[in-house]
């Protein structure tokens, strides 16, 4: 049996899945391709070295790519490679570029707009998902497709609009989950093994619990067992989400990331394993099948399945989704492929950005974000930053 994974972007998280790729057993070829061949290139070679020396010989190999400016090249990648999955961490816009770029009360006040930031960058995060997913329909091969770029819970979506879905998104959401089970473990005094979580939730719904802000109990959905016996009601959901999702902490009360770079690649090679292997196994995924928000999955080899707990209706769960969305900044996704932001996030991002766009098509998203970078540079020039 072939595993063959063609990973797409090798930056600081790439690398890192990269890394945990190789050394995960009956992965027989990889495809590592980045724009940035230099770079690239000795990724490769240290994770051959790294998985060699646990005694593990996946063919790794190296390919140059341009996404943006070069689709037809991707489609002869993917057509020469016919890889069983495509991992895509490639991005245009870092989720770190406004930290870096701006004063703290300008990303404070685009905070204001979408609870997470990803709203006014939207445009940019769009491009390397819709132009990948344009060259796996125009190769005509058969694979799946995960997909690192947040907000999955927006992209996927707009994407699926358009005929283009990935198989699911990885990540942001699914960081919350083992913190989850971390917390009702050490509450029940069991082994973690013996915990298992269903969780239906916006990011942004989990991003205000770790800003410590209780969300409406109507945007979330939260069931916990413990050796197949529901515990949910020990606690209030909201304790449960708090302590894990607000309130991990070192021993020395350092706050601890949920989003570190090795935690990532481990929940990204997790969800892969189990659709390469058709393990069928539960685990969380954002965005999965063109859904907005985040869902328990069943993976295998036919995708990503939704999966929903006893509790609650599958058409409860994307109702409360889509409202949840509004945290973000989204007011509506429509049918042709058009996001629709609230008035609120269009107001702030005009102030702010000078951004005049109250809604666009998927299919205009290089148009629009070509738009942004014009209001942006002059953001940046205003405070001098460029």
């Amino acid at each position: 049996m072939t595993n063959k994974v063609l990973l797409i972007g090798l930056g600081h998280v790439g690398g890192e899945i990269l890394h945990t790729l190789a050394r995960a057993k009956g992965i027989t070829e990889i495809v590592g391709a980045d724009i940035d061949e230099n770079a690239g290139t000795r990724k490769i070679k240290e994770a051959s070295l790294g998985a060699a020396a646990l005694g593990l010989y996946p063919k790794i190999r190296f390919r140059r790519i341009d996404i943006k400016n070069d689709v037809e090249g991707v489609v002869e990648l993917l057509k020469e490679f016919e890889p069983n999955l495509v991992f895509n961490t490639a991005d245009l816009f870092p989720y770190y570029r406004f930290e870096v770029d701006l004063p703290k009360e300008i990303v404070r006040k685009i905070g204001e707009a979408s609870k997470c930031g990803f709203v006014a960058a939207l445009p940019f995060r769009l491009i390397i998902p819709y132009k990948l997913m344009t060259a796996v329909k125009k190769s005509g091969i058969k694979t799946h497709v995960l997909i690192t770029n947040d907000p999955c819970e927006a992209i996927n979506p707009l994407l699926d609009k358009v005929g283009l879905a990935p198989t699911a998104g990885i990540g942001d959401f699914a960081h919350f989950i083992e913190p989850i089970r971390s917390v009702v473990s050490s509450k029940l005094n069991v082994p973690m093994r013996s915990v298992q979580v269903f969780l239906i939730a916006h990011h942004s719904t989990l991003h205000l619990f770790q800003r410590r802000i209780i969300p409406d109990k109507s945007t979330y959905f939260l069931r916990v067992l413990s050796d197949d016996k529901d515990v949910t009601k020990n606690w209030s959901p909201e304790e449960i989400l708090l302590e894990a999702v607000g309130g991990s902490r070192s021993p020395e009360g350092e706050r601890l990331s949920v989003f570190d770079p090795h935690f990532t690649a481990s929940i990204a090679v997790g969800d892969m394993l189990a659709i390469l292997n058709d393990t069928g196994e539960i685990r969380h995924c954002p965005g999965p099948s063109g859904l907005v928000g985040g869902y328990p999955v069943r993976l295998s080899s036919k995708g990503a399945e939704v999966y929903v707990p006893e509790g609650i209706t599958f058409k409860e769960a994307i109702k409360m989704n889509e409202e949840a969305q509004k945290q973000e900044g989204i007011e509506k996704i429509r049918d042709d492929g058009t996001v629709v932001f609230t008035d609120e996030a269009h107001r702030i991002l005009d102030e702010v950005m000078n951004w005049k766009i109250k809604e666009f098509k998927v299919t205009d998203c290089e148009k629009v974000a070509e738009q942004l970078n014009v209001a942006y540079k002059e953001l940046l020039n205003k405070y001098k930053k460029i």
